[in-house]
């Protein structure tokens, strides 16, 4: 058994051994530990209880145990003595056993030059921790370069003088590091770092950052022009290739690049046209099959009533320009191409073609071509230059439920 003198916020270590009834070394189950504090009340609790470590190192015996007490406030107090007992099962018995008592100092509420005799005009400290739950932890009268703080109330550091003048934390306290150089008054006001002028350090320095990197751009500073936002989105960046295909932001247009002008194309394209929108791939020797479904007794047209729409492009998905070319959609019968059934053209015969590449093929017509119900297959032909640029089966399709006019 032993009495120790601590420090309030020192961890003070204890130890002890369990044996057998026949005097053997053994490890025994479920160890505790529990510290009273000296002159309390026969039933008062006990201040902290936990469980002794096993010492497992193979040059110890079994049994060896170690208990550290982390004497930290509230649970424990200046200029108060603790008693520490434990208990085991062992051999079929719960033997208990008094391990030491410690006595705890108070933390100095200053240091200062004349606390350590004044042997220089500057007390310079490198490093300073502190635990300390109320009040002013420390104060510094000369140089400080170094402060880690944990205590949860009060007054965690006061500094005067020197560099690092004017270092004050106020409230709850995590930490505080000072390197080097004059801070000024800067002051933790619920939880931000303050100068005396009343300038938030963090959000002025988060300011910056952000104004230096563009980001304030993004949703708070308008852009110098939106004509050509280069100046804010640099050719190459990440958002510099989300808005143009080629990373050069000059490149991109509000009028006809912006989410809002796409919506409205996809409005006029998609809400009140067609649904019936394919693609033709023309490449050497070879157009892609598309296969396209009317109903029978029903337009000529895509079912929302929009027209039959093909997107044609060459073997490198470019878009083809058709803007001066004659085009005819021709259906006709299976395995007898001479056979046509019905034909549309281009200029005003039922195709237009649109798009801003001007190679969307558009194809509508009435009732007339659907009275009947089978199985054809249709062509699209440049007759300018006299090459097909789409082709596939053409479905005329007879609902059970459909109701002739």
């Amino acid at each position: 058994m032993i009495h120790q003198h601590a420090t309030l916020e020192d961890t003070v270590y204890f130890w002890f051994a369990a044996n057998t009834q026949a005097g053997s070394a053994d490890d025994g189950a479920t160890p505790l530990f529990d510290v009273r504090l000296a002159g309390a009340a026969a039933g008062a609790a006990p201040v902290l209880s936990g469980t002794p470590t096993l010492l497992s190192h193979t040059d110890y015996p079994d049994g060896c145990y170690e208990v550290a007490v982390a004497a930290t406030n509230p649970t424990f107090a200046a200029n108060s003595t603790y008693a520490v007992f434990c208990t085991l099962a062992v051999d079929g018995q719960n033997p208990v056993g008094f391990v030491g008592s410690v006595t705890l100092n108070g933390i100095p509420a200053a240091l200062t030059n004349a606390a350590h005799g004044g042997v220089a005009s500057v007390l310079t400290l490198k490093q300073v921790v502190v635990n300390n739950d109320s009040g002013i932890g420390v104060t510094v009268i000369g140089s400080i370069h170094g402060c880690s703080v944990g205590g949860t109330g009060g007054h965690g550091i006061l500094a005067t003088g020197g560099s690092g003048s004017g270092l004050f934390a106020t409230g709850s306290v995590a930490g505080v590091y000072a390197q080097g150089g004059s801070i000024g008054d800067l002051v933790l006001q619920n939880g931000n770092f303050v100068t005396a002028a009343g300038a938030d350090v963090i959000k002025v320095g988060c300011d910056k950052t952000i104004v230096g990197h563009n980001l304030d751009h993004l949703m708070k500073t308008a852009v110098a022009s939106n004509a050509d936002m280069t100046t804010e989105v640099p050719d190459g960046t990440v958002l510099s290739n989300i808005m143009t295909k080629g990373s050069d932001t000059s490149d991109f247009t509000v009028a006809a690049d912006s989410l809002e002008a796409i919506r409205d194309r996809g409005d006029a394209a998609w809400t009140t046209g067609s649904v019936s929108i394919f693609s033709s791939t023309v490449s050497g020797g070879q157009v892609d099959e598309t296969a396209v479904v009317v109903y029978q007794h029903g337009a000529f047209k895509a079912p929302t009533g929009g027209a039959l729409t093909w997107t044609i492009t060459d073997d490198a998905g470019s878009a083809i320009d058709l803007s001066a070319k004659n085009l005819t959609f021709a259906a006709y019968v299976p395995d007898n191409p001479a056979d046509v059934l019905f034909t549309y053209a281009s200029g005003g015969s039922g195709i237009t073609v649109t798009g801003d590449d001007n190679n969307i093929v558009n194809v509508t017509g009435d009732d007339t071509n659907t009275k009947t119900a089978q199985q054809l297959r249709y062509v699209i032909w440049n007759t300018t230059d006299d090459v097909v640029i789409a082709r596939g089966p053409l479905t005329i399709k007879a609902e059970a439920d459909t109701v002739v006019p």
